[in-house]
């Protein structure tokens, strides 16, 4: 119970003791910010030990509620605390009641004071602002802002060297690519399609391996993980779409065109069937015509099939499309 007794009387004594201090003095607090070009990681950033270099804050009081009506004189300036020594940063700056909008208000309109770091003196600290005021007549003791800001020296971000690889797109034999700012290299999805040899002086030479067709890609990967790749077409290959009506009825003709460049050729085919015939109009385009006769309702799949063709070869994948082979109407009714 005497623990208790001790803890309350103190408790009291130092409440007691706040409300003198808020009743005798205007000034609760300053508040600070630099500007965020000013910052790195939370710290003011000093370039360097050797040249002077300024910046600038912008600083507020801030008054105890209810003393708005009273009369503020304040002073105070900027100092870097070095473990318990001071270095001056700034001039002296003033607050009275006019700073203060609209005449309410707890926090001053923001004044913005700059802060020299001289050449040759220490930089490395807490930037703080140290300040006073006037009660009944005369200056207080200094306080300092329960704000304050680290500085530490400037670190260049680490910048990462753009890759960048040139060369052909395509290659019929072999062919020759630079990459600048290279780190790890390797050639992807190659098996049976294509080869890589380092040429040195940041070159590398892709070699087609036998007729082998496909997409293979040349990838540089840096010590920070990060990939530049491209994409290189080996020989030759059909991509793309087949596009035409879903089916053709018996006594009827439909054309049907390939959605792809970049080929001489094309080789157009279809699965056999006496009553379907193929007309190549062009080298994407072909017609469809039926002849003969199927029994009334008839159906049956036809696949179309394109094989692109270049100065490469031919390619060993094809595009395809299914449609129905149908007979749904009785030429009785026509």
């Amino acid at each position: 119970m005497k623990i208790i007794k001790n803890f309350l009387i103190a408790f009291f004594v130092l409440l007691i003791s706040n409300n003198a201090f808020s009743q005798n003095n205007i000034v609760n607090d300053t508040d600070f910010s630099p500007p965020n070009s000013a910052l790195q990681n939370g710290k003011i950033i000093v370039q360097t030990h050797t040249n002077q270099e300024s910046i600038t804050l912008a600083l507020n009081l801030v008054r105890w509620a209810g003393s708005e009506s009273k009369q503020l004189e304040a002073e105070g300036y900027f100092i870097l605390d070095i473990n318990s020594s001071e270095l001056i940063l700034s001039d002296v700056v003033t607050f009275s009641n006019s700073d203060f909008s609209p005449s309410y208000a707890i926090i001053s309109q923001p004044k913005f004071v700059p802060i020299t770091f001289k050449a040759n003196l220490v930089k490395i600290g807490a930037v703080k602002f140290k300040f006073r005021e006037k009660t009944n007549g005369v200056w207080t003791a200094y306080r300092y802002s329960s704000k304050n800001f680290n500085t530490a020296y400037y670190i260049p971000p680490v910048v990462t060297p753009v890759t960048e690889i040139t060369g052909p797109d395509n290659l019929c034999t072999e062919a020759t690519y630079t990459i600048t700012n290279p780190g790890t290299i390797s050639l992807e999805n190659a098996a049976g399609i294509g080869t890589l040899t380092a040429l040195g002086n940041n070159q590398w030479k892709v070699t087609r391996t036998g007729q082998g067709n496909g997409t293979v890609i040349l990838k540089s990967i840096n010590s920070n993980g990060q990939a530049t790749a491209k994409n290189i077409i080996i020989g030759t290959m059909t991509s793309g779409t087949i596009s035409g009506q879903a089916s053709l009825q018996l006594g009827e003709s439909r054309t049907f065109t390939l959605n792809l460049l970049d080929n001489t050729d094309y080789i157009w085919s279809i699965n056999y069937n006496p009553n379907v015939i193929l007309t190549k109009n062009s080298a994407t385009s072909i017609t469809l015509s039926t002849t003969g006769s199927v029994p009334m309702g008839w159906s049956e799949n036809i696949i179309i099939r394109a094989k692109a063709v270049n100065n490469c070869g031919t390619a060993t994948n094809e595009v395809t499309k299914t449609i129905k082979f149908v007979n749904e109407r009785d030429p009785r009714l026509d």
